[in-house]
């Protein structure tokens, strides 16, 4: 005689199982939608048809030739003039400041960076009361070029206060490109202390009520505040 399997145990067996067996019917209502292939490969011919549908439009066809013409012939014309240059031994760009010309990316140096700062200044024609001192920042490293800046701290010292209550600043930054030949002219540029206007030398011309003016705003707030 065999002896079958009571009902108790199969009730056991029930008890051990896991939760997601006792839920199978949840389970098979939350089934993931599986892709056919075949739905994949219609939607990348529909795909097809239609780039090749507006690849064969004549008004696109006409922008592409004309677009790449153009493209060609700058990039042409840029060439022949960058040799062109080259072999006459041309500046493309002379940036004249004081009456010379400015130095070049192969020239750059910090010593010349600052020379050509105190000549530019000089070109300001303040009067002999201001004086100023250059100190350099920084030097910042960016994808195409060398960023090197240096502040201008401008002030009137007298005998009675030797050392100025209020200063006023400009700061020029000196763009060193990798990209532009040797012989191309570095990038300068300065602004004011307080503000965010960009000045380029020879497109500005700086008088004294610049620097006077962030002095004086200086000392008004100063004169404010009470300790």
């Amino acid at each position: 005689m065999f002896n079958f399997p009571s009902d108790s145990t199969s009730s056991e067996d029930e008890k051990k199982e896991p939760n997601y067996y006792k839920n199978k019917n949840l389970i098979k209502s939350h089934k993931v939608p599986v892709k056919r292939e075949s739905d994949a490969k219609e939607q990348q011919l529909d795909l097809k048809f239609k780039k090749d549908k507006f690849s064969q439009d004549p008004a696109v066809v006409a922008t592409n030739e004309l677009a790449q013409t153009i493209v060609i012939k700058a990039i042409t014309d840029t060439y022949n003039a960058l040799v062109t240059e080259r072999e006459l031994g041309v500046d493309p760009l002379p940036y004249q400041t004081c009456g010379e010309v400015w130095m070049t990316v192969g020239e750059f140096s910090q010593k010349k960076a600052r020379e050509h700062l105190e000549d530019f200044v000089i070109s300001w024609q303040l009067p002999s009361e201001w004086l100023y001192c250059i100190r350099f920042l920084e030097m910042k490293k960016n994808s195409c070029d060398d960023v090197y800046t240096y502040q201008l701290i401008w002030s009137i010292p007298t005998q009675e206060q030797p050392i100025p209550i209020a200063t006023a600043s400009v700061y020029f930054s000196f763009e060193v490109s990798f990209i532009k030949p040797r012989y191309y002219p570095v990038n300068m540029f300065f602004f004011f202390e307080c503000s965010r206007l960009v000045h380029w030398p020879g497109k500005t011309i700086i008088k004294e009520h610049m620097l006077r003016s962030i002095i004086q705003s200086k000392l008004t707030i100063s004169n404010m505040i009470t300790f």
